[in-house]
């Protein structure tokens, strides 16, 4: 489970920027917001990020992508890694990007992190963490020079002598533009690699326009296609069915805005499957994808990785969402957010939710408990500065529990576009109030 992903010196993230999981000390969080992991651990399932356009929202899901890729994928050799510092400053514009991960996994706290330049690592580190105690199982720093990286191995990584001698022959073969982590993977160092696989396999990272591209695919499996067929009645989208149509393949394949497509060959030719919607009883006409709502296209693209978010025995993942409230209706948002808090509590898997979004109705004190609420806002600098509800004075935020919304929207919490004075945004008492 993701404990905390921390982003520095990275488009408009000039200071450290800390995305803390941990439930924090004495927060009251229903039990569905909450993963408790044996004796020590209680992780959030859900985060929310609130701000302003231009915040900097996005960009902390960049930050992620960006770090995922790069120590799944790594890079070639004349291939400059992905830095991107903050460009305001003069400071940190010639500075290095850092990222850094905390996880556990299999119950076991690991600590992932890595500096660098577009040319080159800087530093690199993986620790396994034991309560105040660290274990450390590698390290990469440059000599005092500042000329050539040195990795150094940790004396509990392997007692096998052979191994050892093996893992030393890739620290010394890995490229200064190549993260370690990647390079172990690559050479299947196995003893190094359980953050690598957690990198390659959990995160679903969603952005705006992002499409699922074997939709076709996932809905030609009948119980998916039921579980997507009864969301999209259940939410009021008038769908009551979906088929999947399969027309001879004998020209240009048209394709229209973002339909999704899938070709199936068999002993007959090749065969293009497109999806057709039902508004009315079985033998009814149906629609093309083109004549559905930017929701329902929306919602299409989404609902995949939800039924796989809420999939009992799927085990545990993380679903990242940038804007999750793109063209769909507030009541939608939340039903996406309560079927995922639902099936996930049910289950009692480990799986967690991250998104973006500008609906304040969701920030009704019930859904999504302060724990859960983050705020990203641009500092006078052009920075975005990332804090949490949580850090607000437990008075303040108890006082505004029930009506979270209008706080927000009258600059309570910052994080809002200012477009009025600030004599108009001033705090009115809530609704009811004396």
């Amino acid at each position: 489970m993701l404990l905390q992903f921390a982003v520095e010196n990275y488009l408009s993230v000039r200071e450290q920027a800390v995305l803390s999981m941990l439930k924090p000390p004495g927060a009251r969080v229903d039990p569905r917001h909450v993963v408790r992991v044996g004796d020590t651990w209680e992780v959030l399932r859900c985060a929310a990020l609130y701000g302003a356009n231009a915040s900097g929202k996005s960009n902390l899901v960049r930050a992620l992508g960006t770090f995922r890729r790069l120590v799944t994928h790594g890079v070639r050799p004349d291939e400059t890694l992905p830095a991107q510092p903050f460009l305001l400053d003069g400071a940190h514009e010639s500075a290095p990007t850092r990222f850094e991960l905390e996880l556990l996994l299999d119950g076991q706290h690991h600590a992932y992190g890595i500096v660098f330049t577009r040319e080159r690592v800087v530093q690199e580190w993986l620790y396994r963490v034991h309560g105040a105690r660290e274990e450390m199982l590698f390290e990469r720093k440059l000599d005092p020079a500042g000329e050539a990286a040195v990795i150094t191995l940790g004396e509990t990584v392997t007692a096998d002598p052979t191994r050892r001698q093996f893992l030393s022959f890739v620290a010394t073969g890995t490229r200064d533009n190549q993260p370690f982590l990647t390079e172990c993977g690559e050479r299947k160092a196995h003893e190094l690699t359980p953050v690598l696989a957690w990198c390659r396999e959990t995160p679903t990272i969603i952005r705006p326009e992002a499409q699922h591209l074997a939709l076709t695919g996932f809905l030609a499996d009948a119980s998916n296609r039921s579980w997507v067929e009864a969301k999209l009645h259940g939410w009021g989208t008038g769908v009551a069915g979906i088929e999947i149509q399969k027309r001879p393949v004998d020209g240009p394949i048209p394709l229209v805005n973002d339909e999704p497509h899938g070709l199936q060959r068999d002993e007959a030719g090749l065969w293009q499957r497109s999806v057709r919607f039902r508004h009315g009883p079985e033998g009814s006409p149906t629609l093309p994808w083109s004549d559905e709502s930017d929701g329902t296209r929306r919602l299409m693209h989404l609902l995949p990785a939800l039924r796989r978010a809420t999939e009992h025995g799927k085990g545990p993942s993380l679903l990242v969402i940038d804007e999750l409230d793109r063209s769909l209706h507030t009541a939608l948002t939340r039903q996406f957010v309560e079927t995922f808090l639902d099936g996930c509590a049910a289950d009692g898997s480990q799986t967690q939710l991250i998104f973006t979004t500008h609906d304040t109705n969701l920030l009704n004190g019930k859904l999504l408990p302060p724990a859960s609420i983050w705020f990203v806002e641009k500092d006078r600098h052009g920075a975005s500065q990332l804090y949490a509800l949580a850090e607000f004075p437990d008075a303040q935020v108890d006082q505004l529990l029930e009506h979270l919304e209008d706080g927000y929207l009258q600059g309570r919490f910052g994080a809002i576009p200012f477009i009025a004075s600030r004599d108009q945004l001033a705090w009115r008492p809530p609704r009811g109030a004396a």
